[in-house]
């Protein structure tokens, strides 16, 4: 409802007009909370092992650039999404990567196959049925630049002597994230407050058929975060962590196909990476 004060405090947390006066802080300590630990009792360990990503995002085709023999085929008609596995220990640049074909066309898709340029790696994939997909199993492993937030893979899709351009980002910004426990929306309204925060906002595009518990979940698997609180439909805030930075995400939609994304985080870069990211989940 209108009158619901979680969805009027999120509300005046997206608009950030002003700083909110100094509040209470509930069952956390005030330093502890605003420093770089941010109360995170739980093991990292565990955190570490929760990375099995679950998250699909999609791929660039660059259409205007495709070419081959077979010139009915609409490439509008089908979408590359990929799944990204992180590095399984600290310091490594070593990803994997799977990924799915969807087809949305009334033809099967015959003699596809991926080509990475990384690696010189080519990938044979089943046919693709009539309003079906196809997954291919682990790619890799493939290195990106951990001194960047995103590393691009670029390679093509070749579909009975066609192919198109392709291009994926492996979003490296999210891989040193961890859950910020123990906070509270007051909390959130104190941090904000207490701080210099930039601020950057996207949109996520969704088909309008999945529920909003998945949704949450997926985003929170995603940005491997910590759901602070909730309101109703879609609205909530998750709280994460990167060495010497903090993020707050704020997630808004009414059931619409669109999801407003607004990251926060007092690393310029880091807010604007994630939020670049974010635009990617296929939901």
């Amino acid at each position: 409802s209108e009158d619901n004060p979680i969805n009027n405090a999120f509300d005046d947390l997206l608009a950030l007009d002003m700083p909110s006066p100094p509040l209470q802080m509930h069952n956390t300590d005030q330093n502890q909370l605003l420093s770089d630990g941010l109360n995170v009792t739980e093991n990292n360990k565990k955190s570490r092992s929760s990375k099995k990503s679950k998250v699909w995002q999609e791929a660039t085709l660059k259409t205007s650039k495709a070419e081959g023999s077979n010139t009915t085929f609409d490439w509008n008609d089908l979408k590359v999404l990929y799944r990204t596995y992180p590095p399984k220990n600290e310091g490594q640049n070593d990803v994997m990567l799977t990924v799915k074909i969807v087809n949305y066309s009334d033809e099967k898709l015959q003699g596809t196959f991926l080509k990475l340029r990384e690696g010189n790696q080519s990938i044979e994939l089943d046919d693709v049925g009539p309003d079906e997909s196809v997954e291919s199993k682990k790619i890799g492993p493939i290195s990106i630049n951990l001194n960047s937030y995103a590393t691009e893979i670029r390679g093509s899709l070749v579909i009975a002597g066609s192919s198109v351009p392709l291009k994926m980002i492996v979003s490296s910004c999210i891989f040193s994230l961890s859950p910020i426990y123990g906070v509270s929306q007051e909390d959130v309204t104190e941090m904000l407050s207490s701080g210099e925060w930039s601020s950057s906002s996207s949109k996520i595009e969704t088909s309008g058929s999945t529920d909003h518990v998945k949704i949450k979940a997926i985003l929170k698997q995603f940005l491997q975060a910590h759901e602070v609180e909730s309101g109703d439909g879609l609205n909530c805030i998750f709280a994460s962590k990167a060495i010497g930075s903090k993020v707050l995400v704020l997630i808004k939609g009414s059931g619409t196909k669109a999801i407003k994304v607004d990251v926060k985080s007092t690393d310029g870069d880091l807010a604007k990476a994630i939020s670049t990211s974010m635009k990617r989940i296929a939901l």
